[in-house]
């Protein structure tokens, strides 16, 4: 695999699952903005002190498609 800009997160999480978490897209790892591009999303919790979902204070995060990411940055989820 050709080096990336991406983080090692990013390429652990499409190691084990390749596809967007919200639309299901088949993502690719990429220098370029493609809408299939792999990204990582940051997901806002409601209570953040759940045992089990805050690990070490990182925030969760899940592999999502360039353009999903986007839209959801836009509406502000």
């Amino acid at each position: 695999m050709r080096k990336t800009k991406h983080n090692a997160r990013t390429i652990n999480l499409w190691k084990i699952d390749p596809h967007c978490n919200w639309c299901g897209k088949l993502t690719v790892l990429t220098r370029k903005k493609m809408s299939n591009q792999a990204t990582l999303d940051h997901i806002k919790q409601t209570n953040p002190w759940i045992p089990g979902l805050l690990v070490r204070y990182k925030a969760p995060t899940v592999l999502a498609c360039y353009q999903c990411n986007s839209a959801r940055g836009r509406r502000g989820l």
